[in-house]
Parts: C-alpha cells; sequence; structure tokens
C-alpha cells in the first residue's frame, strides 16, 4: 500500500501547481513534431543504478535527483527549467517547464497494472483522464500516455513505462514537447 501510495501522492502534489487550461473535452495525444531524436545525443544525461536507466534532459536545466534510492520504497528525479525556488517559497513559474520522474521498484510492474491503477485513481476523483493511449516510446519501450486534469484542476501529460520490470513514470508541467524528449530517451541499463 505505501509502495503504491508514495508516487500517487508524488503526482498529486505535481498536478496542484498549474492551473488547469484545458477543458473536459477529449485531447489528441500527439508528440511534438520539435522533439529531438534520441538517436543524437543532446542535452545531459542521468543514470538510475537502481532500476538500471538512462535519461536525458535539455542544456541548462537543472536536475535534482534523490540522495539515496538503495532503500527507497519510491523516488524521484526532477529537471526542470528554472532553479529550484528558495526554501519556503515554492510554487511553478509561469512559462517554465519541468519533467517529474517518478520511479517505484516494485519488479511487478506492467501496463495492465499501471492502466488498472489509473483507473482506480480516476474512479475516485483523484483525476479526469481526457485520453489516454498505449504505444511505443523511440528507443522501442511500450508506454501508456494519458492527458489528464488531477482533483485540484492541474492539467498534465503522464507517460508511464516500465523498464527493466520497474514502473517508470514521467510526468510533465508546461510545454509537453519535454516530456516527449525525455521519455524518448530513456533507454535500459
Amino acid at each position: 500500500m505505501c509502495k503504491r501510495l508514495i508516487p500517487l501522492l508524488l503526482l498529486l502534489m505535481a498536478c496542484n501547481l498549474v492551473s488547469n487550461t484545458g477543458s473536459e473535452q477529449e485531447l489528441q495525444i500527439t508528440q511534438p513534431a520539435n522533439t529531438p531524436s534520441p538517436d543524437v545525443p543532446s542535452g545531459q544525461q542521468a543514470t538510475d543504478t537502481r532500476v538500471g536507466f538512462t535519461f536525458a534532459y535539455p542544456d541548462g536545466w537543472t536536475l535534482i535527483a534523490p540522495q539515496n534510492t538503495s532503500d527507497a520504497v519510491a523516488y524521484s528525479y526532477t529537471v526542470q527549467s528554472f532553479e529550484p525556488p528558495a526554501a519556503g517559497s515554492g510554487g511553478f513559474p509561469e512559462d517554465e517547464s519541468k519533467v517529474d520522474i517518478h520511479v517505484n521498484p516494485t519488479d511487478t510492474a506492467s501496463l495492465e497494472s499501471i492502466r488498472a491503477r489509473l483507473g482506480e485513481d480516476e474512479a475516485n476523483n483523484i483525476l479526469i483522464i481526457h485520453n489516454k493511449e498505449r504505444l511505443t516510446l523511440d528507443a522501442g519501450l511500450e508506454a501508456l500516455v494519458i492527458q489528464a486534469t488531477g482533483f485540484k484542476g492541474g492539467s498534465f501529460t503522464g507517460i508511464y513505462t516500465v523498464i527493466n520490470g520497474h514502473e517508470v513514470a514521467l510526468i510533465g508541467l508546461g510545454e509537453d514537447e519535454y516530456v516527449w524528449q525525455v521519455a524518448n530517451s530513456l533507454r535500459a541499463s
């Protein structure tokens, strides 16, 4: 129960940072045309040694990495286009973007279990899913993509995949092109 609750709480906190600019209508899920190809090395890279994956993020962005993942029930990386705010000031600056990479190190993850959990979250009014689609990311990873609104009105794009049997969820706030860029750079190591 606790393993499932922590990623959900992180998602809910992210949803509260951006106001809802969408509508209740179903949205199209399309990858932005200007997303760089993962075959061309660009940006900075980070490696998760516990689950075994790497990802790239744009040059000039800030990486906030977990301190110790060895015993963590769940943990997250954040890459963002802005410097972290001063302690206590919080907030999400206007016209900025960030991608949270949530890792659930349980080794029983599947896209079907992720889809079922998201359905439960929607049934419990934790989020409203406007659109969802199963697709293959550029590196060959199968993924479930949703566009949703959190219970307090924050809109986001979520890209959920399984790497080495572990759930990796990318939650993008701001410009959608960045969550796609990071997701398409994911590589199992």
